[in-house]
């Protein structure tokens, strides 16, 4: 499926941003519930190895690691299959004020207080 949807995208030369079209967000969201599936089972297998009870299967990680890079795939092609294109990450000094502040809005849903005191002070916003 990877290889299928992949292989008429253009190469990424930058990182992209989530969204471009609403199907396209709603994978990106479906992605990141995915990866935040991916570190709990992290975590659990962490925490069964320290207790010395392997019970996790490894290919569950592999599969939901694998499932995660489907739905990146999948909403690039998304966005290209509307004549659309992903919104390409840009370095602090050259961003405009709406990708402030969906950065901002991100770590704000996402309850990453850090990460909001941390992106103020970087983009110089306090």
């Amino acid at each position: 499926l990877c290889d299928e949807l992949g292989r008429d995208l253009p190469e990424l030369d930058s990182f992209i941003l989530p969204g471009g079209s609403r199907v396209c967000a709603e994978i990106h969201l479906a992605r990141a519930v995915c990866r935040r599936a991916e570190r709990s089972l992290v975590e659990l297998r962490d925490e069964q190895a320290a207790l010395n009870v392997p019970v996790l299967n490894e290919a569950v990680l592999r599969y939901v690691n694998r499932l995660s890079d489907a739905l990146f795939i999948a909403a690039r092609w998304a966005l290209a299959a509307e004549g659309k294109t992903a919104p390409l990450w840009q370095p602090a000094g050259k961003r405009n004020q709406s990708q402030l502040f969906f950065r901002l809005f991100f770590l704000f849903r996402e309850k990453r207080v850090n990460g909001i005191k941390q992106f103020l002070v970087i983009d110089g916003l306090c």
